[in-house]
């Protein structure tokens, strides 16, 4: 949706997600790749916006969450 609003032409977006348990400690192990993003502006406001997600957010009251976004 944010993409469409700033008018990224060609924006695509992938997740990769891993989960692994130590013990009673849950953790995930998040990939994201964004190409199509203009600028470096763009990438840290997609950054901003992954780790605010209404899932990510619920999920990190239980979970330990670590993102990496890589991209073009």
């Amino acid at each position: 949706m944010y993409a469409e609003r700033k008018g990224w032409t060609g924006f695509e977006c992938t997740s990769r997600l891993r989960h692994h348990q130590e013990g009673a400690a849950h953790f995930i192990d998040r990939e994201v790749e964004a190409r199509g993003v203009p600028d470096a502006a763009g990438i840290e406001r997609l950054r901003d916006i992954v780790e605010r997600t209404p899932v990510t957010l619920a999920l990190k009251g239980g979970f330990s969450i670590a993102t990496v976004l890589t991209g073009d």
